[in-house]
């Protein structure tokens, strides 16, 4: 099981900062899946969640062209002999 961490940081209205400790075993795992979902809340006529996905081989991630206000979940997914470890979770909300 994966225990690292994940960290947000210089979040502002419109890009956020990420960064996260190396999964188990680091020499044989071949990179990082981070998901990164935006939840807008309820409105009158619909709910828009979309993703947005990277593989990093870095163990850091600038995002960027995020919505002013808006409550955004990260999983960060260590992929060892091409199968997925358990991700590492945040959420954040970007500055209004």
């Amino acid at each position: 099981r994966f225990f690292g961490q994940i960290y947000v940081s210089d979040v502002n209205t419109s890009a956020a900062n990420l960064s996260w400790t190396e999964g188990p075993g680091a020499e044989n795992i071949s990179h990082y899946r981070v998901e990164i979902t935006e939840h807008q809340p309820f409105n009158q006529t619909f709910n828009q969640t979309f993703n947005q996905i990277f593989n990093q081989t870095d163990l850091f991630k600038h995002i960027q062209n995020l919505t002013a206000g808006t409550l955004y979940t990260v999983q960060v997914f260590p992929v060892k002999c091409g199968r997925d470890l358990n991700p590492q979770n945040i959420s954040f909300y970007t500055r209004k």
